[in-house]
Formats: structure tokens, sequence, C-alpha cells
């Protein structure tokens, strides 16, 4: 009988505890537990008005800090919020929240995005007889989303016939700013023409000399083998004095020491 007593007495105790907190709960001046909201961002930077809905364009403009990398989160408390206000002399009758979790959109490429991006990233920076004859992702990824453009690199090929496989470097930026970057290999397909330098030993060049305001075109003979871009020692005409320039086109160099 003692312990029936002692058991009733116990459960009569935690109903009124929970009775309590319940009571509690609703009494004015108490509010319960509320779930942080949750907030997608599209750009690499978080804003007041991201947060805060209702603002005036300036208030909402302020700049709260980088958001998340992609898959991460981040807290921004009402602190936070009321300080960037407070700072640049703002105020406002918009609640704030207590808190909230920002996370980073992020948008998923299948392979055969990733191909397209590859492709159409290197096909004005390939050399003549430099062709893409298979891109090769590992699978799909996820990106950052909200960039503005991409871009791809590949190390130069050798110059001979064949294929050659490396990685391009693929890098979204949103405006200047990189926020991801890839490695995705590919194949390339070297024909006999990559073979051949865009500029042979001995073929006439323009040669473009800049002195400050000053500019002067002459004519010469490249010293060697080079590719667009390359630096390229040039035998000046008449003079027969070498210059180290750089080649512009297969028909133009800038030379690289004017002094």
């Amino acid at each position: 009988m003692m312990m029936r007593a002692t058991r009733l007495l116990g459960l009569a105790g935690l109903a009124g505890l929970v009775v309590l907190a319940v009571a509690t709960f609703q009494t004015p001046g108490f509010a319960a537990p509320q779930m942080v909201r949750e907030v997608s961002v599209g750009s690499s930077r978080v804003h007041v008005g991201d947060l805060v809905a209702g603002l005036a364009a300036e208030a909402a403009a302020l700049d709260l800090g980088p958001s998340p990398a992609a898959g991460g989160s981040r807290i921004v408390d009402r602190s936070e919020i009321a300080e960037a206000l407070r700072s640049h002399e703002m105020e406002t009758t918009t609640p704030l929240p207590l808190s909230v979790r920002v996370v980073r959109k992020v948008k998923r490429l299948e392979v055969t995005d990733i191909e397209q991006i590859v492709r159409q990233g290197l096909g004005p920076k390939l050399k003549r007889g430099v062709t893409v004859n298979a891109v090769h992702p590992a699978g799909p990824m996820i990106v950052p989303d909200g960039y503005t453009v991409v871009t791809a690199e590949i190390p130069r090929p050798p110059r001979r016939s064949g294929s050659f496989a490396c990685d391009a470097s693929v890098t979204f930026y949103e405006n200047s700013q990189a926020i991801r970057m890839l490695s995705v290999p590919v194949e390339l397909l070297l024909s006999a023409e990559a073979a051949v330098a865009d500029v042979v030993h001995g073929a006439r060049l323009n040669l473009v000399i800049r002195r400050g305001l000053v500019e002067i075109t002459t004519s010469g003979t490249a010293g060697a083998d080079a590719d667009v871009g390359d630096p390229i020692p040039v035998v000046v005409h008449p003079s027969g004095r070498t210059i180290m320039a750089r080649l512009e086109d297969p028909e133009h160099a800038v030379a690289l020491d004017t002094q």
C-alpha cells in the first residue's frame, strides 16, 4: 500500500510540473521557444534585406558579411542586424528576427552541363589544329548559384600531333570574385597543324617598339619558333640588333625591352 501511495504521489507531482510548464508559456511575458528561420541567398554577401522584409532600399542593402560556402550555413542574430542599422544611423519599426540561419543557394550541374561549359570555355582559346575530343567529368557537381561568368583554362598542348590528356581548370565567378573552382579531365586531339609553331624561325614580323607615348613600327625576322603569347627574339632590320618581344599574332610582335 505504501509503495502504491508513493507511486501515485510521484505521478501527481509530474503532472503538476507539466501543467506548470504549459501555464508558464501561456502567461503574458513568456514566449515559447521558436525555430530558427532559414534563408537562402544567391550572392557571396549577405544583406539586411535578405533577412528582414519591408525595409527601405538603403537599409536593405546594408552588408552583413560573407555568405557561407556551398553546403554550409551561418547564423546571423538580431544584434548583428541592429548594429548594421545603428552604425549607418538608420532606424526601423520593422521587427527584427531573433536569429536567422543563412545558407547559400546551390545549383546542381549534370555531366552534360559540365561538358558544355568546358567546351564553350575552351573553344575560343584553342590554338590552330587543336580540338576538344572528349570531356570526362567525374559526375554531377554542386556549385554556388548566382555565378555570372565561367572560364576554362588548360595548359599549353605540346607541339606535336596525336591525343593529349590534361585537366581543365573551370572557375565560376560572381562578377569579379571567384566563388568555385573545378578540375575536369579533358582529351584534346592535335592535328598535324598543331605541331607547327604559329611563327617559324626566319619569318618576317612587324615589330612594335613603344617608348612612353611614342610608338614605332619597324620590320624584323623571328629568331626562333614561337606561338602567340610567347616571348621571341626578333632581329631588327636593317641594324641587325636582336630585341626580345612578345608575339601578339602571327604577323606582329611587341618589344619587351625598349631601353
